[in-house]
């Protein structure tokens, strides 16, 4: 296979702290090429490098054997270089077709849109990569998992012929999960290079041609499709053999009774639903998108309400009329939306760390205390393997 993106000795710090060391890597043609690590290894680093959006502090970076200087992501697409973001780029209350060709509209020569050709373009994107979607729709009323497919033919549309995907499935059913793999083994066969980020390691080894592992901004390897054992590619992430992937369940449930909760309900979210957890137990709650998993949880700690039924926590009645009382009372929720609705991304890590806890760090006339803030942070970086990218915490 002819390779499209040639990758040698790359390294790249933030603020003196080095999250990429001397990385090599070659992405070819037709194939499906996975990156895989554990977070902070430096895979989200190494492919926005790829895409202009970060600079290299050193190293070689080849397109079609040629040495290119990617400074931001419009030199990218020039190249055929393409990524999609976890956070999609669409603008939800613009059209399908608007959003394909925004910034790049087809016009007449004294400037006026050509609306109906670009319609026409954007229906036959949309007919190559078989979706059944209107493009005169707001992208706004439509499924995540329909956006992501238009923002990949929006990325199509662009001739671009390095396609890169960063964790597409982690808000993905198994069935959209599918048909989007169904989608980049058909791009594959039009010889198009994707380059595939994800921590599901069943859906790595269900399309990748090849596997490479990142740990600690270092290439560890690269494995071919036979090669990438779910077992070989954990021991590479982590550094060792790893006998067992979870620890021992529990045999018999005979722990105290924590959480209880007795026939709930809320109107068109959730009906009758009561589960207990105990100490020392991990209870999952599972069901597909809209299936009112969220809900329930969302309504235990105080974020929404419950219509009926009854909670105890530690075999006391229990009712959180608010997040914060839930938390009072050690009662914790976290969101699976950790970027708009867990943490507060214009703040520091110290502050994020104690943002739920302020009475600990408050001194008298409700002045912060610095120290207590960043002694606290400190512990909990130690405790948690929390890497920061910048000096300042």
């Amino acid at each position: 296979m002819r390779e499209a993106v040639g990758i040698d000795k790359v390294s790249k710090s933030f603020f003196g702290n080095k999250v990429l060391h001397d990385v090599s890597l070659s992405i070819k043609y037709g194939e499906i090429h996975s990156i895989c690590g554990e977070n902070g290894a430096g895979k989200s680093t190494l492919m926005k490098i790829i895409g202009g959006i970060y600079s290299s502090d050193g190293g070689t970076i080849l397109i079609n054997g040629e040495e290119a200087s990617l400074r931001t992501p419009q030199e990218a697409y020039l190249l055929g270089i393409g990524i999609v973001h976890q956070e999609l780029s669409l603008s939800d209350n613009m059209s399908v077709w608007h959003n394909i060709f925004v910034n790049r509209e087809i016009t007449r020569p004294l400037g006026f849109i050509k609306r109906r050709d670009m319609q026409e373009r954007a229906q036959e994107i949309l007919e190559k990569l078989d979706m059944r979607v209107d493009p005169g729709a707001k992208v706004s009323t439509l499924p995540f998992a329909t956006r992501q497919m238009i923002e990949i033919g929006k990325l199509l549309s662009m001739d671009v012929d390095v396609l890169i995907l960063d964790e597409p499935t982690s808000a993905l059913s198994e069935r959209e999960s599918q048909a989007l793999f169904d989608l980049l083994l058909s791009l594959k066969e039009q010889g198009k290079a994707i380059i595939f980020i994800s921590h599901k390691l069943d859906e790595v080894r269900r399309i990748s041609d090849c596997v490479t592992v990142l740990r600690d901004g270092r290439l560890v390897g690269t494995l071919t499709r036979e090669e990438a054992t779910t077992d070989r590619i954990v021991s590479m992430m982590v550094g060792r053999a790893i006998d067992e992937f979870y620890p021992p369940k529990a045999k018999r449930r005979d722990g105290k009774i924590m959480l209880e909760c007795s026939n709930l309900s809320r109107k068109d979210k959730f009906e009758d639903i009561s589960f207990d957890v105990r100490e020392g137990e991990i209870l999952g709650l599972y069901g597909l998108v809209g299936s009112g998993r969220t809900e329930v949880a969302l309504s235990l700690v105080g974020a929404d309400k419950i219509d009926s039924g009854s909670v105890e926590l530690g075999g006391i009645p229990f009712r959180a009329k608010s997040p914060r009382q839930a938390v009072k009372n050690g009662l914790c929720y976290l969101s699976e939306d950790r970027k708009h609705l867990g943490l507060f991304l214009e703040m520091s890590l110290e502050e994020n760390f104690v943002s739920s806890s302020l009475e600990r760090v408050t001194g008298q006339f409700g002045v912060i205390q610095e120290k207590q803030v960043k002694s606290i942070s400190e512990q909990l970086m130690e405790q948690l393997g929390v890497v920061p990218k910048r000096s300042e915490a």
